[in-house]
Protein backbone atom coordinates (compact mmCIF):
# COMPACT_ATOMS: atom_id res chain seq x y z
CA UNK A 1 0.00 0.00 0.00
CA UNK A 2 1.14 3.79 -1.00
CA UNK A 3 -0.60 4.86 2.59
CA UNK A 4 -0.14 3.63 6.18
CA UNK A 5 -2.85 3.33 8.25
CA UNK A 6 -4.68 5.63 10.20
CA UNK A 7 -4.05 4.92 13.84
CA UNK A 8 -7.33 7.44 14.47
CA UNK A 9 -9.60 5.62 11.75
CA UNK A 10 -13.04 6.58 13.25
CA UNK A 11 -17.08 5.14 12.29
CA UNK A 12 -18.03 3.38 8.92
CA UNK A 13 -18.15 0.13 10.38
CA UNK A 14 -21.15 -0.87 8.29
CA UNK A 15 -19.46 0.44 5.19
CA UNK A 16 -17.11 -1.89 5.89
CA UNK A 17 -18.89 -5.16 6.84
CA UNK A 18 -20.66 -3.66 3.82
CA UNK A 19 -17.95 -3.62 1.14
CA UNK A 20 -16.33 -7.09 2.97
CA UNK A 21 -19.14 -9.15 1.61
CA UNK A 22 -19.33 -7.61 -1.63
CA UNK A 23 -15.28 -8.26 -2.29
CA UNK A 24 -15.12 -11.27 -0.71
CA UNK A 25 -12.43 -13.64 -2.61
CA UNK A 26 -14.90 -16.63 -2.37
CA UNK A 27 -17.40 -14.71 -4.26
CA UNK A 28 -18.62 -16.39 -7.37
CA UNK A 29 -18.94 -13.18 -9.39
CA UNK A 30 -16.03 -12.79 -12.26
CA UNK A 31 -14.28 -9.52 -11.17
CA UNK A 32 -16.58 -7.55 -9.29
CA UNK A 33 -16.19 -3.89 -9.57
CA UNK A 34 -17.23 -1.86 -6.18
CA UNK A 35 -17.32 2.31 -6.36
CA UNK A 36 -17.16 3.99 -3.24
CA UNK A 37 -18.39 7.52 -4.37
CA UNK A 38 -18.53 10.98 -2.95
CA UNK A 39 -17.45 14.36 -1.92
CA UNK A 40 -13.82 15.80 -1.65
CA UNK A 41 -12.94 15.32 1.71
CA UNK A 42 -15.64 12.55 2.70
CA UNK A 43 -12.97 10.28 3.30
CA UNK A 44 -12.88 7.63 0.84
CA UNK A 45 -9.38 7.01 0.56
CA UNK A 46 -9.14 6.80 4.21
CA UNK A 47 -12.21 4.09 3.63
CA UNK A 48 -10.32 2.03 1.10
CA UNK A 49 -7.25 2.31 3.00
CA UNK A 50 -8.69 0.99 6.60
CA UNK A 51 -10.58 -1.78 4.50
CA UNK A 52 -7.29 -2.82 2.69
CA UNK A 53 -5.71 -3.32 6.56
CA UNK A 54 -8.68 -5.00 7.46
CA UNK A 55 -9.42 -7.87 5.00
CA UNK A 56 -5.78 -7.36 2.77
CA UNK A 57 -4.80 -10.78 4.31
CA UNK A 58 -8.15 -12.91 2.42
CA UNK A 59 -7.00 -11.64 -1.12
CA UNK A 60 -3.55 -13.21 -2.69
CA UNK A 61 -2.09 -9.39 -2.56
CA UNK A 62 -3.20 -5.78 -2.64
CA UNK A 63 -2.70 -3.37 -5.64
CA UNK A 64 -2.92 0.49 -5.16
CA UNK A 65 -3.28 2.17 -8.26
CA UNK A 66 -3.03 6.08 -8.06
CA UNK A 67 -6.01 6.86 -11.27
CA UNK A 68 -6.53 10.40 -11.11
CA UNK A 69 -4.53 10.52 -14.43
CA UNK A 70 -5.87 8.87 -16.93
CA UNK A 71 -2.54 9.06 -18.87
CA UNK A 72 -0.24 8.34 -16.15
CA UNK A 73 -2.33 5.24 -15.19
CA UNK A 74 -0.09 2.58 -17.39
CA UNK A 75 2.65 3.81 -15.38
CA UNK A 76 0.73 3.10 -11.75
CA UNK A 77 -0.29 -0.34 -13.33
CA UNK A 78 3.43 -0.88 -13.85
CA UNK A 79 4.27 0.20 -10.97
CA UNK A 80 1.97 -2.71 -9.17
CA UNK A 81 3.84 -5.62 -11.57
CA UNK A 82 7.11 -3.88 -10.44
CA UNK A 83 6.34 -4.61 -6.35
CA UNK A 84 4.97 -8.20 -7.23
CA UNK A 85 8.42 -9.00 -8.80
CA UNK A 86 6.42 -10.68 -12.39
CA UNK A 87 9.85 -10.62 -13.98
CA UNK A 88 13.71 -10.71 -13.01
CA UNK A 89 14.23 -8.04 -15.36
CA UNK A 90 10.97 -6.09 -15.17
CA UNK A 91 12.85 -2.88 -14.71
CA UNK A 92 14.17 -2.75 -17.80
CA UNK A 93 10.96 -4.05 -19.85
CA UNK A 94 9.23 -1.53 -22.23
CA UNK A 95 6.02 -0.18 -20.29
CA UNK A 96 3.53 -2.23 -22.87
CA UNK A 97 5.23 -5.05 -21.62
CA UNK A 98 5.37 -4.65 -18.09
CA UNK A 99 1.29 -3.44 -18.05
CA UNK A 100 0.45 -6.78 -20.27
CA UNK A 101 2.70 -9.10 -17.73
CA UNK A 102 0.66 -6.60 -14.56
CA UNK A 103 -3.10 -7.41 -16.27
CA UNK A 104 -1.99 -11.04 -17.01
CA UNK A 105 -1.54 -11.47 -13.52
CA UNK A 106 -4.62 -9.96 -12.45
CA UNK A 107 -5.90 -12.12 -14.66
CA UNK A 108 -5.22 -15.38 -13.34
CA UNK A 109 -7.29 -17.30 -10.54
CA UNK A 110 -5.78 -15.65 -7.49
CA UNK A 111 -8.39 -13.62 -5.46
CA UNK A 112 -6.61 -10.16 -5.90
CA UNK A 113 -8.04 -6.52 -4.41
CA UNK A 114 -6.92 -4.46 -6.79
CA UNK A 115 -7.60 -0.14 -5.89
CA UNK A 116 -8.06 2.48 -8.12
CA UNK A 117 -7.51 5.97 -6.24
CA UNK A 118 -8.99 8.86 -7.49
CA UNK A 119 -10.70 7.28 -10.40
CA UNK A 120 -12.78 10.23 -12.03
CA UNK A 121 -12.89 9.21 -15.72
CA UNK A 122 -14.71 6.87 -17.30
CA UNK A 123 -11.40 6.01 -19.50
CA UNK A 124 -9.18 5.68 -16.26
CA UNK A 125 -11.37 2.71 -15.01
CA UNK A 126 -11.62 1.08 -18.73
CA UNK A 127 -8.34 -0.14 -17.96
CA UNK A 128 -9.49 -2.22 -14.58
CA UNK A 129 -8.89 -6.09 -14.40
CA UNK A 130 -11.11 -8.01 -16.44
CA UNK A 131 -11.24 -11.67 -15.54
CA UNK A 132 -10.10 -13.48 -13.23
CA UNK A 133 -10.11 -13.31 -9.08
CA UNK A 134 -9.55 -9.76 -9.42
CA UNK A 135 -11.88 -7.81 -7.14
CA UNK A 136 -11.68 -4.22 -7.57
CA UNK A 137 -12.73 -1.44 -5.45
CA UNK A 138 -12.73 2.30 -6.60
CA UNK A 139 -12.94 5.84 -4.66
CA UNK A 140 -14.33 8.58 -6.77
CA UNK A 141 -16.05 12.25 -6.76
CA UNK A 142 -18.53 10.83 -9.63
CA UNK A 143 -21.63 8.91 -8.30
CA UNK A 144 -22.93 7.97 -11.42
CA UNK A 145 -21.43 5.53 -13.66
CA UNK A 146 -22.37 3.33 -16.36
CA UNK A 147 -24.11 0.58 -15.75
CA UNK A 148 -22.51 -1.48 -18.07
CA UNK A 149 -19.41 -1.82 -16.07
CA UNK A 150 -22.23 -4.02 -13.61
CA UNK A 151 -20.77 -2.90 -10.44
CA UNK A 152 -21.94 -1.73 -6.99
CA UNK A 153 -21.70 1.82 -6.07
CA UNK A 154 -21.56 2.38 -2.51
CA UNK A 155 -22.17 6.39 -1.87
CA UNK A 156 -19.44 8.05 1.09
CA UNK A 157 -21.46 10.14 3.04
CA UNK A 158 -20.41 12.76 6.18
CA UNK A 159 -19.87 10.98 9.46
CA UNK A 160 -22.85 10.47 11.83
CA UNK A 161 -22.44 13.55 14.27
CA UNK A 162 -21.96 11.09 16.80
CA UNK A 163 -18.66 9.07 15.13
CA UNK A 164 -17.91 13.09 14.28
CA UNK A 165 -17.43 13.78 17.92
CA UNK A 166 -15.78 10.64 18.45
CA UNK A 167 -12.94 11.35 15.62
CA UNK A 168 -12.55 15.13 16.92
CA UNK A 169 -11.74 13.55 20.37
CA UNK A 170 -9.71 11.27 19.39
CA UNK A 171 -7.51 14.14 17.52
CA UNK A 172 -7.81 16.19 20.71
CA UNK A 173 -6.50 13.44 22.86
CA UNK A 174 -4.56 11.09 20.67
CA UNK A 175 -3.24 13.11 17.91
CA UNK A 176 0.65 13.62 17.68
CA UNK A 177 2.13 16.72 18.43
CA UNK A 178 1.07 19.22 21.47
CA UNK A 179 -0.09 17.69 25.00
CA UNK A 180 -3.99 16.80 24.69
CA UNK A 181 -6.65 18.62 25.66
CA UNK A 182 -9.16 18.13 28.28
CA UNK A 183 -11.17 21.04 28.90
CA UNK A 184 -13.18 20.59 25.82
CA UNK A 185 -16.23 18.12 26.40
CA UNK A 186 -18.48 16.43 23.82
CA UNK A 187 -21.46 19.07 24.37
CA UNK A 188 -18.69 21.24 23.23
CA UNK A 189 -17.48 19.02 19.95
CA UNK A 190 -21.55 18.66 19.46
CA UNK A 191 -22.01 22.08 17.51
CA UNK A 192 -18.34 22.40 15.56
CA UNK A 193 -18.86 18.98 13.86
CA UNK A 194 -22.56 20.21 12.90
CA UNK A 195 -20.74 23.10 11.62
CA UNK A 196 -18.17 21.34 9.87
CA UNK A 197 -20.81 19.03 8.04
CA UNK A 198 -19.32 16.52 9.91
CA UNK A 199 -16.70 16.13 6.72
CA UNK A 200 -14.07 13.85 7.79
CA UNK A 201 -10.96 15.76 6.54
CA UNK A 202 -12.43 19.11 8.11
CA UNK A 203 -12.81 17.46 11.30
CA UNK A 204 -8.84 16.18 11.10
CA UNK A 205 -8.02 19.14 10.44
CA UNK A 206 -10.33 21.27 13.06
CA UNK A 207 -9.35 19.09 15.86
CA UNK A 208 -5.37 19.11 15.12
CA UNK A 209 -6.01 23.13 15.80
CA UNK A 210 -7.54 22.95 18.69
CA UNK A 211 -4.88 20.64 20.42
CA UNK A 212 -2.28 23.07 18.89
CA UNK A 213 -3.54 26.34 20.21
CA UNK A 214 -4.89 25.80 23.56
CA UNK A 215 -5.82 29.31 24.08
CA UNK A 216 -8.62 29.17 21.92
CA UNK A 217 -12.18 27.77 23.79
CA UNK A 218 -14.62 25.75 21.98
CA UNK A 219 -17.35 28.53 21.70
CA UNK A 220 -14.13 31.30 20.20
CA UNK A 221 -13.29 28.22 17.46
CA UNK A 222 -17.12 28.08 17.07
CA UNK A 223 -18.31 31.63 16.56
CA UNK A 224 -15.14 31.32 14.13
CA UNK A 225 -16.81 28.64 12.09
CA UNK A 226 -19.91 30.19 11.68
CA UNK A 227 -18.21 33.60 9.82
CA UNK A 228 -18.98 33.44 5.55
CA UNK A 229 -15.58 33.26 5.06
CA UNK A 230 -15.15 29.84 7.07
CA UNK A 231 -12.64 28.06 4.97
CA UNK A 232 -9.93 31.15 5.53
CA UNK A 233 -9.84 30.38 8.72
CA UNK A 234 -5.87 29.04 9.77
CA UNK A 235 -7.71 25.64 10.83
CA UNK A 236 -9.31 24.45 7.87
CA UNK A 237 -5.94 25.35 5.60
CA UNK A 238 -2.58 23.57 5.34
CA UNK A 239 0.71 24.20 3.53
CA UNK A 240 2.39 21.77 2.28
CA UNK A 241 1.86 19.16 -1.11
CA UNK A 242 -0.72 17.11 -1.82
CA UNK A 243 -0.54 13.62 -1.70
CA UNK A 244 -1.77 11.19 -4.55
CA UNK A 245 -4.35 13.79 -4.87
CA UNK A 246 -5.65 14.48 -1.68
CA UNK A 247 -4.97 18.06 -0.20
CA UNK A 248 -4.68 18.98 3.14
CA UNK A 249 -6.77 22.11 3.05
CA UNK A 250 -10.44 22.03 2.53
CA UNK A 251 -11.09 24.74 0.67
CA UNK A 252 -8.39 23.54 -2.22
CA UNK A 253 -10.28 20.17 -2.41
CA UNK A 254 -13.37 21.89 -3.57
CA UNK A 255 -11.00 23.45 -5.75
CA UNK A 256 -10.21 20.19 -7.73
CA UNK A 257 -13.66 19.35 -8.85
CA UNK A 258 -14.66 23.73 -9.14
CA UNK A 259 -11.65 24.58 -11.51
CA UNK A 260 -12.99 21.23 -14.03
CA UNK A 261 -16.02 23.79 -14.82
CA UNK A 262 -15.35 26.13 -17.58
CA UNK A 263 -17.62 28.93 -18.17
CA UNK A 264 -17.17 29.22 -22.42
CA UNK A 265 -18.40 25.49 -22.09
CA UNK A 266 -22.32 25.54 -22.44
CA UNK A 267 -22.72 22.58 -20.02
CA UNK A 268 -20.19 23.89 -17.67
CA UNK A 269 -22.18 26.96 -17.76
CA UNK A 270 -25.42 25.58 -16.82
CA UNK A 271 -23.79 23.83 -13.68
CA UNK A 272 -22.10 26.87 -12.78
CA UNK A 273 -25.66 28.85 -12.53
CA UNK A 274 -27.38 25.61 -11.04
CA UNK A 275 -24.49 25.38 -8.05
CA UNK A 276 -24.71 28.92 -7.01
CA UNK A 277 -28.68 28.66 -7.11
CA UNK A 278 -28.00 25.58 -4.71
CA UNK A 279 -25.47 27.06 -2.34
CA UNK A 280 -28.68 29.48 -1.67
CA UNK A 281 -30.61 26.95 -0.31
CA UNK A 282 -30.65 25.70 3.12
CA UNK A 283 -27.13 24.25 3.14
CA UNK A 284 -26.68 20.31 3.68
CA UNK A 285 -30.22 19.47 3.42
CA UNK A 286 -31.94 17.76 0.89
CA UNK A 287 -33.06 19.65 -2.28
CA UNK A 288 -35.66 18.26 -4.86
CA UNK A 289 -34.01 18.54 -8.02
CA UNK A 290 -37.20 19.77 -9.78
CA UNK A 291 -36.54 22.82 -7.70
CA UNK A 292 -33.53 23.14 -7.99
CA UNK A 293 -33.51 22.77 -11.71
CA UNK A 294 -36.57 25.37 -11.44
CA UNK A 295 -34.20 27.59 -9.98
CA UNK A 296 -32.11 27.07 -12.63
CA UNK A 297 -34.56 28.23 -15.43
CA UNK A 298 -35.38 31.31 -13.58
CA UNK A 299 -32.01 32.18 -12.99
CA UNK A 300 -31.75 31.77 -17.05
CA UNK A 301 -34.55 34.23 -17.39
CA UNK A 302 -38.24 33.22 -18.07
CA UNK A 303 -38.50 34.53 -20.95
CA UNK A 304 -35.69 32.14 -22.93
CA UNK A 305 -35.27 28.98 -20.58
CA UNK A 306 -32.54 26.54 -21.61
CA UNK A 307 -34.01 23.48 -23.22
CA UNK A 308 -34.47 21.16 -20.18
CA UNK A 309 -32.11 18.60 -21.49
CA UNK A 310 -29.37 21.18 -21.13
CA UNK A 311 -30.43 21.82 -17.04
CA UNK A 312 -30.47 18.54 -16.40
CA UNK A 313 -26.79 18.11 -18.12
CA UNK A 314 -25.70 20.64 -15.60
CA UNK A 315 -27.09 19.00 -13.22
CA UNK A 316 -25.75 15.83 -14.14
CA UNK A 317 -22.16 17.71 -14.88
CA UNK A 318 -22.25 18.44 -10.64
CA UNK A 319 -22.94 15.18 -9.45
CA UNK A 320 -20.23 13.77 -12.06
CA UNK A 321 -17.88 16.20 -9.92
CA UNK A 322 -18.59 15.62 -6.89
CA UNK A 323 -20.33 18.72 -6.36
CA UNK A 324 -23.32 17.75 -5.48
CA UNK A 325 -24.21 14.52 -3.75
CA UNK A 326 -27.51 12.62 -4.31
CA UNK A 327 -29.81 12.56 -1.34
CA UNK A 328 -32.90 9.92 -2.14
CA UNK A 329 -34.79 9.63 -5.05
CA UNK A 330 -35.01 12.59 -7.15
CA UNK A 331 -33.07 14.83 -4.75
CA UNK A 332 -29.99 16.20 -4.20
CA UNK A 333 -27.68 17.88 -1.42
CA UNK A 334 -25.13 20.20 -1.23
CA UNK A 335 -22.26 19.93 1.56
CA UNK A 336 -23.08 23.38 3.79
CA UNK A 337 -18.95 24.06 3.38
CA UNK A 338 -19.13 23.16 -0.45
CA UNK A 339 -22.15 26.04 -0.41
CA UNK A 340 -19.79 28.75 1.35
CA UNK A 341 -16.98 27.65 -0.95
CA UNK A 342 -19.43 28.32 -4.00
CA UNK A 343 -20.30 31.66 -2.50
CA UNK A 344 -16.71 32.71 -2.00
CA UNK A 345 -16.13 31.56 -5.35
CA UNK A 346 -19.14 33.54 -6.94
CA UNK A 347 -17.80 36.83 -5.21
CA UNK A 348 -14.84 36.68 -7.03
CA UNK A 349 -16.30 36.05 -10.58
CA UNK A 350 -18.31 39.03 -9.53
CA UNK A 351 -15.81 41.12 -9.44
CA UNK A 352 -14.20 39.99 -12.84
CA UNK A 353 -17.67 40.17 -14.24
CA UNK A 354 -17.59 37.07 -15.14
CA UNK A 355 -20.82 34.56 -15.81
CA UNK A 356 -22.45 33.90 -12.37
CA UNK A 357 -22.96 35.17 -9.14
CA UNK A 358 -24.75 34.77 -5.70
CA UNK A 359 -27.33 37.93 -6.35
CA UNK A 360 -28.83 36.77 -9.20
CA UNK A 361 -28.37 33.40 -8.10
CA UNK A 362 -30.11 34.40 -5.04
CA UNK A 363 -32.96 36.53 -6.80
CA UNK A 364 -33.66 33.03 -8.86
CA UNK A 365 -34.33 31.11 -6.07
CA UNK A 366 -36.39 32.93 -3.99
CA UNK A 367 -38.99 33.37 -7.20
CA UNK A 368 -38.66 29.67 -7.85
CA UNK A 369 -39.33 29.34 -4.28
CA UNK A 370 -42.22 31.66 -4.16
CA UNK A 371 -43.93 30.24 -7.01
CA UNK A 372 -44.06 26.75 -5.67
CA UNK A 373 -45.29 27.94 -2.42
CA UNK A 374 -47.98 29.92 -4.00
CA UNK A 375 -48.90 26.82 -6.29
CA UNK A 376 -48.63 24.26 -3.37
CA UNK A 377 -50.57 27.02 -0.94
CA UNK A 378 -53.54 27.11 -3.46
CA UNK A 379 -54.04 23.68 -3.70
CA UNK A 380 -54.80 23.72 0.16
CA UNK A 381 -52.88 20.78 1.46
CA UNK A 382 -49.58 21.49 3.39
CA UNK A 383 -48.28 17.99 3.26
CA UNK A 384 -47.49 18.85 -0.67
CA UNK A 385 -44.48 20.88 0.93
CA UNK A 386 -43.19 18.63 3.56
CA UNK A 387 -40.37 17.41 1.58
CA UNK A 388 -38.76 20.93 0.85
CA UNK A 389 -40.60 23.15 4.03
CA UNK A 390 -36.81 23.53 5.28
CA UNK A 391 -35.96 25.49 1.58
CA UNK A 392 -38.98 27.56 1.87
CA UNK A 393 -38.54 28.89 5.62
CA UNK A 394 -34.93 29.20 5.16
CA UNK A 395 -34.89 31.03 1.87
CA UNK A 396 -37.44 33.34 3.88
CA UNK A 397 -35.86 34.14 6.17
CA UNK A 398 -32.47 35.25 4.71
CA UNK A 399 -34.54 37.41 2.68
CA UNK A 400 -36.85 38.78 6.24
CA UNK A 401 -35.10 41.53 6.63
CA UNK A 402 -35.20 43.48 3.41
CA UNK A 403 -38.03 45.75 2.09
CA UNK A 404 -38.56 44.82 -1.41
CA UNK A 405 -41.42 43.32 -2.99
CA UNK A 406 -40.18 39.74 -3.30
CA UNK A 407 -39.31 39.58 0.73
CA UNK A 408 -43.35 40.12 1.64
CA UNK A 409 -44.22 37.70 -1.27
CA UNK A 410 -41.95 34.65 0.56
CA UNK A 411 -42.88 36.12 4.08
CA UNK A 412 -46.96 35.90 2.92
CA UNK A 413 -46.29 32.56 1.56
CA UNK A 414 -44.58 31.26 4.48
CA UNK A 415 -47.51 32.65 6.85
CA UNK A 416 -49.90 30.58 5.21
CA UNK A 417 -47.96 27.68 4.75
CA UNK A 418 -47.61 27.58 8.30
CA UNK A 419 -51.32 28.72 9.17
CA UNK A 420 -51.95 25.76 7.11
CA UNK A 421 -50.46 23.76 8.78
CA UNK A 422 -52.30 25.04 12.42
CA UNK A 423 -48.72 26.84 13.43
CA UNK A 424 -50.59 29.85 13.85
CA UNK A 425 -48.37 30.97 16.17
CA UNK A 426 -45.21 30.65 14.04
CA UNK A 427 -47.53 32.42 10.87
CA UNK A 428 -47.97 36.01 12.66
CA UNK A 429 -44.32 37.34 12.53
CA UNK A 430 -44.13 36.60 8.55
CA UNK A 431 -47.67 37.66 7.72
CA UNK A 432 -46.60 40.73 10.46
CA UNK A 433 -43.24 41.26 8.16
CA UNK A 434 -45.12 41.24 4.68
CA UNK A 435 -47.77 43.78 5.96
CA UNK A 436 -44.76 46.22 6.80
CA UNK A 437 -43.04 45.56 4.17
CA UNK A 438 -46.35 46.41 2.02
CA UNK A 439 -47.09 49.36 3.52
CA UNK A 440 -43.52 51.16 3.45
CA UNK A 441 -42.86 49.97 -0.27
CA UNK A 442 -46.29 49.84 -1.87
CA UNK A 443 -48.66 52.16 0.29
CA UNK A 444 -51.23 51.69 2.49
CA UNK A 445 -53.78 51.65 -0.18
CA UNK A 446 -51.94 49.04 -2.40
CA UNK A 447 -54.48 46.04 -3.21
CA UNK A 448 -51.67 43.59 -1.61
CA UNK A 449 -51.47 45.69 1.83
CA UNK A 450 -55.01 45.14 2.12
CA UNK A 451 -54.16 41.21 1.52
CA UNK A 452 -51.53 41.21 3.68
CA UNK A 453 -54.66 43.14 6.08
CA UNK A 454 -56.54 40.13 5.31
CA UNK A 455 -54.51 37.22 5.97
CA UNK A 456 -53.77 38.91 9.47
CA UNK A 457 -57.51 39.24 10.19
CA UNK A 458 -57.81 35.61 9.47
CA UNK A 459 -54.92 34.63 11.45
CA UNK A 460 -56.06 36.36 14.24
CA UNK A 461 -59.99 34.69 13.86
CA UNK A 462 -58.61 31.71 14.24
CA UNK A 463 -56.42 32.39 17.32
CA UNK A 464 -59.96 33.66 18.49
CA UNK A 465 -58.27 37.25 18.93
CA UNK A 466 -61.48 38.47 17.46
CA UNK A 467 -61.60 42.48 18.20
CA UNK A 468 -57.96 42.75 16.82
CA UNK A 469 -59.30 40.48 13.28
CA UNK A 470 -62.36 42.64 12.82
CA UNK A 471 -59.84 45.76 12.54
CA UNK A 472 -57.44 44.52 10.30
CA UNK A 473 -60.20 43.32 8.41
CA UNK A 474 -62.29 46.58 8.45
CA UNK A 475 -58.65 47.79 6.97
CA UNK A 476 -58.36 45.61 4.11
CA UNK A 477 -62.20 46.09 3.19
CA UNK A 478 -61.65 49.96 2.75
CA UNK A 479 -58.99 49.45 0.74
CA UNK A 480 -60.41 46.59 -1.64
CA UNK A 481 -63.77 49.04 -1.95
CA UNK A 482 -61.86 51.89 -2.93
CA UNK A 483 -59.16 50.52 -5.32
CA UNK A 484 -60.96 47.25 -6.67
CA UNK A 485 -64.62 47.89 -6.54
CA UNK A 486 -67.10 46.77 -4.30
CA UNK A 487 -67.96 43.56 -6.81
CA UNK A 488 -64.25 42.33 -6.83
CA UNK A 489 -64.14 39.04 -5.47
CA UNK A 490 -61.44 39.80 -2.87
CA UNK A 491 -63.56 42.44 -1.92
CA UNK A 492 -66.54 40.16 -1.02
CA UNK A 493 -64.00 37.92 0.02
CA UNK A 494 -63.30 40.22 2.78
CA UNK A 495 -66.60 41.81 3.47
CA UNK A 496 -67.67 37.69 4.16
CA UNK A 497 -64.56 37.61 6.58
CA UNK A 498 -65.72 40.75 8.02
CA UNK A 499 -69.23 39.68 8.46
CA UNK A 500 -68.10 36.46 9.99
CA UNK A 501 -65.84 37.65 12.81
CA UNK A 502 -67.79 40.58 13.30
CA UNK A 503 -70.51 37.49 13.81
CA UNK A 504 -68.31 36.18 16.50
CA UNK A 505 -68.07 39.68 18.47
CA UNK A 506 -71.99 39.66 18.91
Amino acid sequence: LVYDRNPLFTGREEQLLDLSGLLRPDRSDPSPVVIASGIGGVGKTQLAVEFAYRYGRFFHGVHWVSAENPDAIDAAIAECGRRMGLHPTFGHLPLPDQVALTERAWAGPEARLVIFDNCEEPRALARRPKGGGARLLVTSRRERWDGELGGAVRPVRPLPNDDSVRLLRRHLTEGEGRPPRGDIGDDDLRPIAAELGELPLALRLAGAYLRLYKRETAADYLAALRRPDVLAHPSLRQDGQSTGGHVPDVGRTFAVSFDKLQPDNPTDADALSLLACAACFAPGEPLPEALLLAAGEEAAGRGQPPAARALDDGLERLLELGLLEGAGADAVRLHRLIARFVAGESARQDAREEAGGMAAARAAVEGAVNDLAQQQNKAGDPRSGRTWEVHLRYVTDVAFGRDNNRAADLCNEMGYYLQMGGDLAGARPYYERALAIRERVLGPDHPDTAGSLNNLGVLCYHEGNFATAAGHMRRALAIRERVLGSDHPNTRSSRDNLAAIEARLR
